[in-house]
């Protein structure tokens, strides 16, 4: 098998090679799975690989990126669980090709039915004029491209270096993508940290077979960076819109969110973009943020979320404070000294209810009719949650609590209901007031409206909610 001339072939003469190597219905097949552009990718790195043993070497870039806090911990499947054929001649080149694709097949439709959210490509959208909306007076949102910029130009040069790499993950945007991974408690060890990203960011740029491979395979390999490499054109070009646009994307962001607080509040704060596996958008106690692979320029979805983790971060400002509790991060304001352990673990379920689902609306701007199937499976969980408090098995909670939060889970959409109802009874404003007298008075008057509308909840959680308002607003006062 000559390489040196296959590595420029074109389609029509691998499609004469297998031929002569009798793998006519392999070769039928690729075609039918793959564009010609793809399989030209996946056979020009097959004949490069030197030598053809290396292709083994997959199988060990899944266990390292699985080692690193980059793998896929089960959620989309493993991608190298027998060993594959050798390319070492052409029916063993067209073997490996048809396993390959196969594998890659399998992959893409996995993820498809896995992260539906997820935007597998550029549509090609023109940024949008963000008009319409003024900055409250006196707030201001720095929008933070400068990690993007510095991954995107790591990216675009194979010989970027493992010093560079590392330099690029230690960044503050990276370092606070990672913090808030580390931070939410249900993310399994390994997590990733700056040596795997760097690690990542390295074999991303390569131009080495294998690593191109490994990136043709996945586009959620390498921490996502897969799809950046594969997309780096129209990532770049994003990135310079977005940087061009800043100022009239910070007042579209605020001036939505201004809508629905009380004119007397502050706010000063950052937005920064990032890339990071299975995550959209995240708030750490320096900034909020979102990893903008699974928007790309489906802008809509993308000012959604942003103005989602923006609002999270005024939270901080506008909800009550455990006075107990040092530091600015979102302890301060999903935990609360109470009476016992039983109040302190309802007050904490509830917090994360309206804090999530005030941001799920705030974020939207209108009502959302997905948000109604939402209700059924919250209103079940808190029933086992108030199981829970009443048999004082309180280790059941946290669990309870991660599967109403986990990927946008039904305390996300119930929690926007509770805020459209209180919106809809009592204007805009009205909500921010809601969340300014705390978790409890929020759940309640939430709850109180919803009830006014005919929606069925059990007596003894709004009994208890209404008991949680007492002894919450006797602490907050200091009595």
């Amino acid at each position: 098998m000559d390489r040196s001339r296959l590595v420029a072939g074109e389609i029509a003469e691998f499609a004469v090679l297998a031929s002569d190597a009798g793998k006519a219905e392999d070769w039928k097949t690729l075609t039918e799975i793959l564009d010609e552009q793809t399989l030209r990718e996946l056979l020009r790195c097959l004949v490069q690989l030197d030598p053809p043993e290396r292709i083994h070497e997959l199988k060990g870039l899944e266990q390292t990126q699985d080692d690193l806090g980059a793998g896929f911990y089960g959620i989309l499947p493993r991608q190298i669980s027998e060993d594959l054929p050798v390319p070492s001649d052409e029916p063993g080149l067209f073997a490996t090709a048809l396993a390959l694709a196969n594998i890659r097949s399998a992959n893409l439709a996995t993820l498809e039915s896995t992260f539906t959210d997820y935007s597998p490509s550029f549509f090609g959208r023109p940024l949008p004029v963000f008009g319409g909306f003024e900055t409250p007076t006196g707030w201001r949102l720095s929008i933070d491209v400068s990690g993007m910029q510095a991954l995107v130009a790591a990216l675009a040069n194979p010989e970027t270096r493992v010093e560079d790499a590392r330099g690029i993950a230690s960044l503050p945007a990276f370092t606070e993508m990672m913090t808030h991974r580390r931070e939410l408690g249900y993310v399994p060890e390994p997590l990733i940290d700056a040596d795997g990203l760097a690690w990542c960011i390295q074999h991303a740029a390569s131009d080495d077979s294998v690593d191109r491979l490994w990136r043709w395979l996945h586009p959620h390999n390498f921490f996502d960076l897969s799809d950046v490499r594969g997309n780096l054109e129209q990532y770049a070009g994003l990135v310079k819109e977005l940087d061009e646009h800043r100022s009239e994307l910070e007042a579209r962001i605020l001036g939505q969110i201004g809508i629905y607080v009380p004119a007397d509040i502050d706010f000063d704060d950052n937005l920064t973009f990032t890339v990071g596996w299975a995550i959209n958008g995240w708030a750490t106690r320096n900034t909020g943020g979102i990893n903008m692979e699974h928007f790309k320029d489906d802008f809509d979805r993308m000012l959604t979320t942003l103005t989602h983790e923006t609002f999270h971060r005024l939270q901080l400002t506008l909800c009550p404070a455990d006075p107990s509790h040092e530091g600015d991060d979102f302890d301060r304001i999903t935990n609360y000294v109470l009476e016992n352990l039983c109040d302190e673990a309802l007050y904490r379920v509830l917090s994360y209810v309206s804090l999530e689902g005030s941001a799920t609306y705030i974020g939207e701007g209108k009502f959302n009719a997905a948000w109604d199937k939402a209700t059924e499976p919250a209103l079940a969980l808190l029933s086992k949650v108030l199981d829970a408090l009443d048999s004082d098995t309180l280790e059941e909670i946290d669990g309870l609590l991660t599967e109403g939060l986990k990927s946008n889970g039904p305390f996300y959409g119930f929690g926007a209901l509770l805020s459209d109802a209180i919106v809809q009874a009592e204007g805009s404003q009205a909500l921010g007031l809601a969340l300014q007298s705390g978790t409890p008075h929020f759940v309640y008057k939430g709850l109180s409206i919803q009830i006014e509308h005919g929606l069925e909840i059990e007596p003894r959680l709004v009994a208890a909610v209404n008991r949680l308002v007492s002894v919450f607003s006797k602490h907050a006062s200091g009595t």
